[in-house]
């Protein structure tokens, strides 16, 4: 990710259009023999306003294959760059800052596989134009199935970094095994945001073929960070000696991300490492707590002993995930000393994380 942030940015500048723009077909084709609710929602796509017209696409694609007629003319809006920065609309578009180009290709996506092949269409008639085929990867992402998984794979070697990046962040959408091999070939990308994606996709996937060419990428300059994430996701136990390496560095900034990756493969060889990570005052808060939080991952004594220790930690973050780390292990010797703990504790989120832990342990004794 270290690269990504910049790369949206200037994605963002990209493809930015100053006017919102409308349906290319003719407002007059809108079909008459469809649903009343339907027929409604197309129609606010001509809106002057581009918040009405995203909201009619969310609505669009809440209706499902049903909304099969609304197709051509949310495929007319692919590509459509006009920011939309007001309002949160969620995830049904996409979350964060969006554009209506991008809401329409997520409502095409939850529309299903009968937008599979004018989308499909529209890709191959839309060669010279990386803004549609960018928004078009994000739709074939959500649908998923192998058609869409060819032409995801065929993005990933267009000759435009914005379109490779989304077809590798699309492809890791799919879940499928099929996407592991060309996804693997995208690590050696050379646009780092295209390498970014892919590692960011292999992990979603969770396939162990991937496990070798991500811990090559773990002395990358830029990859070492979403690499980390990513063996983290597969949880293969193959990467365990790798990340306990870097897990005892003390100055690399992906030291953090380390730990919480061992404690995501659980694999018992991290135990002792966590531990003295956890205990020892002389590390920062924020490895402290990320190997309380990676600690919750082992149903150990000495690991429920450790973290009971460490809610008298110095640091609320710490105390925290220490405490939620009790509530995940389940064992009930812990129950005494979180009360001890909430007596004294004036903090509101130290308490609810106490309160919540306190909860879990409580339903092993009913």
């Amino acid at each position: 990710m270290k690269i990504f942030c910049l790369f949206a940015i200037l994605q963002s500048m990209l493809w930015t259009s100053s006017l919102p723009a409308q349906p290319s077909i003719p407002k007059e084709n809108i079909p008459k023999a469809i649903s009343y609710e339907l027929q409604g929602q197309i129609e606010r796509l001509y809106s002057s306003e581009a918040v009405e017209r995203a909201y009619a696409l969310i609505e669009i694609g809440d209706m499902g294959a049903s909304a099969w007629p609304a197709i051509p003319f949310l495929i007319s809006l692919l590509g459509e760059g006009y920011r939309l920065e007001a309002i949160n609309f969620g995830e049904k578009a996409g979350g964060g800052i969006t554009n209506v180009g991008k809401i329409a290709a997520i409502s095409l996506g939850r529309i299903g596989k009968v937008s599979l092949d004018p989308l499909i269409s529209h890709y191959h008639t839309n060669e010279n134009k990386p803004h549609i085929k960018m928004d078009i990867a994000i739709a074939l992402g959500k649908i998923g199935g192998d058609s869409a998984i060819s032409v995801l794979t065929l993005a990933l070697k267009d000759n435009n970094v914005y379109v490779r990046t989304e077809a590798a962040s699309a492809l890791g959408e799919t879940h499928s095994r099929k996407a592991v091999l060309p996804l693997i070939n995208a690590l050696n990308d050379e646009g780092g945001t295209v390498a970014e994606m892919a590692a960011e996709a292999l992990g979603k996937i969770k396939d162990r073929r991937a496990v070798r060419p991500l811990i090559q990428l773990l002395d990358h300059r830029y990859l070492s960070d979403d690499a980390i994430a990513a063996l983290g996701e597969i949880g293969d136990t193959t990467a365990v000696s790798y990340l306990l390496r870097y897990s005892g560095k003390a100055d690399d900034p992906d030291r953090e991300l380390a730990i919480v990756a061992l404690g995501s493969i659980k694999d018992r060889r991290a135990v002792d490492r966590l531990i003295a990570l956890l205990t020892d005052q002389k590390e920062s808060w924020s490895i402290r707590k990320a190997a309380a939080r990676a600690l919750g991952s082992f149903k150990q004594k000495k690991v429920v002993n450790a973290l009971i220790a460490s809610l008298n930690d110095s640091n609320m973050f710490v105390i925290e995930n220490a405490a939620r780390s009790l509530g995940a292990i389940g064992d009930t010797l812990a129950i005494a000393a979180l009360r001890r703990r909430l007596i004294n504790e004036d903090d509101s989120n130290v308490r609810k994380s106490i309160n919540w832990a306190l909860r879990e342990l409580e339903k092993k004794i009913d």
